[in-house]
């Protein structure tokens, strides 16, 4: 994995943040979000292994309008080269980045089939901070993890207890994480 970021870094990417985002250098600020996301989501198992802060920074630095244009600068010899290589990279990110998301969801769909998908695809460990996608707060800490937890209504399925900012714990279905 390292191979691969290290392989992003070139001249006019002296960093490779476009290339660790895998976007264009004319991607918008929602692009740049979808790209971070995936990657955050993709990585998640990994991130105690792989550099995530690589990725962290990447988005901090292109999100931030005058960090990116700062870089930029920084990176572009001239605006002439610039707008040449703008083209050559958008052509290809894009699709890269879309046919990345569709084979994600054809391995989901081909591969792991059931309700539980999601619970096979991703597991969590003690200690491991869960945040919400929509607004990025925090859910809870994983306090444990049951194959065959009984809730209250009787069904029985995968499930981890959650501690909560208040100190409450809460159990919640693997398949709903």
């Amino acid at each position: 994995m390292l191979s691969w970021l290290e392989s992003s870094v070139s001249k006019r990417d002296p960093e490779g943040f476009y290339q660790i985002l895998n976007v264009g250098l004319d991607a918008s600020a929602e692009e740049i979000l979808l790209s971070y996301r995936f990657l955050k989501i993709a990585f998640r198992e990994r991130r105690k292994k792989l550099n995530i802060g690589l990725i962290q920074e990447a988005y901090e630095t292109l999100s931030d309008q005058e960090k990116r244009t700062e870089y930029d600068a920084r990176s572009r010899p001239s605006a002439a080269a610039a707008s040449d290589r703008q083209g050559a990279v958008s052509r290809f990110s894009s699709p890269v980045l879309l046919l990345s998301l569709i084979a994600v969801f054809l391995i989901v769909l081909v591969v792991v089939k059931g309700p539980d998908m999601r619970a096979a695809l991703i597991s969590f460990h003690q200690g491991d901070r869960l945040y919400l996608m929509e607004d990025e707060s925090s859910m809870g800490t994983v306090v444990s993890y049951e194959s065959d937890h009984r809730f209250h209504n009787g069904a029985v399925a995968p499930a981890y207890l959650l501690r909560e900012a208040g100190g409450q714990e809460e159990w919640y279905p693997a398949r709903d994480l």
